[in-house]
């Protein structure tokens, strides 16, 4: 029954380890959207937008997310006069946008805009991954092998 504990405890380790992956950033959001430099990228990348708006050679695009709701908590406690706990409580809901707007000189990007998007390219370091997992696979290892050990000097 023990080795069989063993076993299952090993399983779990090794399976709850094996699902971490570590990312890196390879472009900041920042970066992403500097690339983009004419109106056929943008359209390309982005598809029509929802709004436009112009004026002159100036023009406004705008790709409308919807809206994000957050709530955020924050409790008081304090002692009173009288030797009692006093507690008070907020919450607070709040909607923002989501958005990207991209402004345009002719057919040139001049700047961009956005809230509540992220374009950052994030891609797998295999390298961090890829240690995680021998340093998880040795850990696991020893542990089986000292409990083995002292099982086996325990209970001879």
């Amino acid at each position: 029954m023990k080795k069989l504990t063993l076993f299952f405890l090993t399983l779990l380790i090794i399976f709850s380890n094996s699902c971490i992956t570590f990312y890196r950033v390879e472009k900041t959001n920042s970066q992403v959207l500097n690339s983009y430099k004419t109106k056929d990228q943008v359209l390309h990348n982005f598809g029509v937008p929802a709004h436009k708006r112009g004026e002159g050679t100036y023009s406004e695009w705008t790709y409308d997310f919807g809206s994000t709701n957050v709530s955020r908590s924050s409790a008081n406690a304090y002692d009173n006069y009288y030797g009692g706990v006093s507690a008070s409580g907020t919450t607070v809901n709040e909607t923002y946008s989501r958005y990207l707007k991209f402004t345009f000189n002719g057919n040139n990007v001049t700047k961009w805009d956005c809230q509540g998007v992220d374009y950052t390219k994030r891609v797998v370091d295999k390298k961090k991954t890829r240690r995680r997992h021998i340093i998880t696979a040795s850990i696991t290892g020893t542990i089986c092998a000292i409990y083995l050990i002292l099982n086996a000097l325990l209970y001879k």
